[in-house]
């Protein structure tokens, strides 16, 4: 019984340890918005990305390799018909008087 306890205690020891570590890199380094992301910031967006990526996505095609113009078309139409108030017909969200269209609900 002692062996286990013994044993138990090592391991919160050496996790608490582990995450006392990175709390102390987080503080001292912390997460950025830089150019080029520390160590720890790769290995942990690869990690999350690793964990987040179903087993079978990586063999998954896109259905439509070939788009036509008349996809195009179609998708166009559906941008400034639903997102063009907002964004704006190219884009840009130069919309001048959002304020005003959100308090009115649009």
């Amino acid at each position: 019984m002692r062996k286990i306890i013994l044993s138990f205690i090592s391991t919160l020891a050496v996790v608490g340890l582990l995450i006392g570590g990175l709390l102390w890199y987080v503080r001292g380094e912390g997460f950025s918005a830089r150019e080029q992301p520390t160590w720890m910031e790769r290995t942990m967006a690869r990690n999350a990305r690793r964990i987040a990526t179903p087993a079978g996505a990586k063999a998954l095609m896109n259905p439509r390799q070939q788009q036509t113009a008349d996809m195009i078309a179609e998708a166009d139409e559906h941008f400034v018909e639903h997102r063009g108030i907002c964004h704006g017909i190219d884009g840009r969200g130069d919309h001048s008087d959002w304020q005003e269209s959100l308090s009115q609900g649009s």
